[in-house]
């Protein structure tokens, strides 16, 4: 495996591990690092794609995103540099996404 793998296969460990603890053991792992498909869903409505990589693609990591979604709602996470806090990393989709998300949310 090389290095810029080894890096996005712990990056996509750490991040599982914090959704699964933050939302109650609904986040599930679907892929290893390199292959196709969705990195990870929530529930069976959010598709998760995970980033750890120097320079910033959104519009292809969105694409990629969208075509590994099947059907359900794709966010991109990507790390944030210099902070190692996941909760502080980014989160990003389109507008369409987050009109999904917000109409169908829970009142807090």
């Amino acid at each position: 495996m090389t290095h810029s793998r080894r890096k996005g296969a712990t990056y996509e460990r750490e991040v599982g591990k914090y959704l699964d603890a933050a939302l109650d053991h609904r986040y599930e792992a679907l892929n290893r690092s390199g292959f196709d498909g969705a990195d990870g869903k929530i529930d069976n409505d959010i598709s998760v794609e995970m980033k750890n990589q120097k320079t910033m693609n959104l519009a292809g990591w969105l694409d990629q995103a969208w075509e590994q979604s099947e059907g359900k709602l794709p966010i991109v996470i990507h790390k944030r540099r210099g902070k190692t806090d996941i909760g502080q990393h980014y989160v990003t989709m389109d507008v369409a996404t987050f009109l999904e998300l917000v109409k169908h949310r829970a009142p807090f």
